[in-house]
Formats: C-alpha cells, structure tokens, sequence
C-alpha cells in the first residue's frame, strides 16, 4: 500500500507543470524532439543523483547555508538565462526549425543543471525520502 501512496504523490506532484516543462516545450519547437528528450534525460539523471544523496543518508549537505547559497545563486542564474532565451525567440527561429532542425547538445547538460538546482524539487525529494525512512524505521519489530 505505501508504494500505491509514494506513486500517487508523486504523480501528483510531477503534473504540475514548471520550468522543465516549459523548456522541454520550447527546445522541441526550436531544436527539434531529440533535444526536448535529451534535456528531460538530464532532468531525470539530475533528479535521480540528489534522490540517490538523500536515501544514502547525505541530505545534511543540503542543510549548510553554503550550500543553500550556492544552489540559490546557480538556480538563478540558470533559470535568468533560460528566461531571457526565451524572451529572444522569435517566430522566424521556430519556421526555421522545421525547415532544418538542429540538435543542441546543451540540452542534456541544461536538464541536469536545472534538476539539482531546483530547491523546490530538493526540499520534495527530503520530504518524500524522509517520511519514507521514518516509515520503514517505525514498522521494523
């Protein structure tokens, strides 16, 4: 019954859409399927990387105010280039997309990027491994 609930939260959870989407969204428009796919396959690994830090017991890094900094400022930056990116796109860029569609081999690198600097996805994955943990610590005889 607890892997039914874990799925059904995370599904719920997964649905909302936010920033990946979004640039999976436009990546596709303008690069073509393979880079929207390559940049969810760098979402996927990045999320799973800070999941596999928290389940083997390194969740204490993400409480350091160093470490909170550092993902905050990279955060930023990240999504601020993402954003003004996204602002330059012109209709031209995506008629010439489907004429000729180029692949960004960025996009792996910018799907990590965003995954384990996403301090929202962090503090779900804490949550979510922690009331896990608890779970399995509390029915042990």
């Amino acid at each position: 019954m607890d892997i039914i609930k874990s799925t059904l939260i995370g599904i719920s959870i997964g649905a909302i859409p936010g920033i990946i989407f979004f640039e999976i969204i436009r990546r596709t428009l303008t690069k073509g399927f393979f880079s929207g796919f390559l940049l969810s396959l760098g979402e996927f690994v990045g999320n799973f990387l800070v999941l596999l830090l928290i389940y083997f017991g390194l969740s204490q890094l993400f409480t350091f105010k160093l470490t909170n900094i550092l993902l905050y400022i990279t955060g930023t930056l990240i999504l601020g280039y993402i954003g003004i990116s996204t602002f330059k796109l012109t209709k031209e860029d995506i008629e010439k997309s489907y004429n000729g569609k180029k692949l960004d081999r960025n996009s792996f690198f910018a799907g990590f990027s965003i995954a384990i600097t996403n301090p929202v996805a962090i503090a779900l994955w804490l949550s979510l491994v922690g009331s896990y943990i608890s779970e399995r610590q509390i029915k042990r005889p």
